[in-house]
């Protein structure tokens, strides 16, 4: 019975911080995903374009359409082959993220659900040890096996997040080369 009490603890806690170690995705107050590529910038979808925001204001960088347009201070910019690779790159890597991000949260919750479910179980479940021929080592199997089948999906989702992670590592990448290639992108022009 420890054993399931164990895990519907830890099953809780992997729910509510899938993201926790880093910190890169949280949740804005309209529920869309904030992807932060650093301390002081971040990346948000609103109405299918992929915005690049201050962390300290929340004023917009820069802004990617889904046309593959880069613009600064609402005017457009003339881009390269590569500048223009680059951009529809970054948007493809942003938007994927954020629909894999809500997923995975989806799922995070729907598993954190199914943890309290295992232990409204094993509450009531123990009423069973008042029948005759089920006991103790009854309610401790079946507990464990109901565990193990809400482990099994958090696992699962742990993995769904390990590779969320890489692919933002990709994502970052992306993002610096594209600060790179781009002049009008260097810091004091957004100032």
């Amino acid at each position: 019975m420890n054993t399931a009490l164990k895990n519907i603890t830890l099953l809780l806690c992997f729910a509510g911080a899938l993201f926790g170690d880093d910190n890169r995705i949280q949740i804005d107050s309209k529920f869309r995903p904030k992807i932060y590529m650093d301390e002081s910038t971040y990346v948000v979808i609103r109405k299918e374009n992929v915005y690049v925001a201050d962390n300290e204001g929340g004023s917009y960088r820069f802004k990617i359409t889904p046309e593959n347009d880069l613009y600064i201070r609402g005017k457009s910019v003339d881009l390269s082959g590569s500048q223009r690779n680059l951009v529809r790159s970054f948007y493809d890597y942003a938007y994927s993220v954020s629909e894999d991000s809500k997923a995975i949260g989806i799922e995070g919750a729907k598993i954190g659900i199914s943890g309290a479910g295992l232990g409204l179980k094993a509450g009531l479940s123990v009423l069973k040890l008042l029948l005759p021929g089920y006991d103790s080592d009854d309610l401790e199997r079946d507990m464990d096996e109901a565990a193990s089948k809400v482990e099994e999906k958090a696992d699962v989702l742990e993995e769904k997040a390990d590779n969320l992670e890489l692919i933002i590592d990709d994502m970052q990448d992306i993002y610096e080369s594209l600060i790179e290639s781009l002049p009008e992108l260097s810091e004091d022009d957004w100032i």
